[in-house]
């Protein structure tokens, strides 16, 4: 996906894009179709849902 693309998703908001292995994908949404648990996936996560922001 291009920048210009990128930049007409959303409400203007920041976001994180975080790396996520298959595996770990499948814990948090079961109904995900197979994948190679080693796969790097990309996830765009809102600051709200950011797990990791106090760590």
């Amino acid at each position: 996906m291009s920048v210009d693309g990128l930049s007409e998703l959303g409400t203007g908001d920041i976001a994180y894009i975080k790396p996520i292995k298959a595996r770990d994908l499948k814990e948090m949404l079961p109904d995900v179709p197979p994948l190679h648990h080693n796969m790097t996936l990309y996830a765009l996560l809102s600051p709200a849902l950011n797990t990791n922001a106090a760590r």
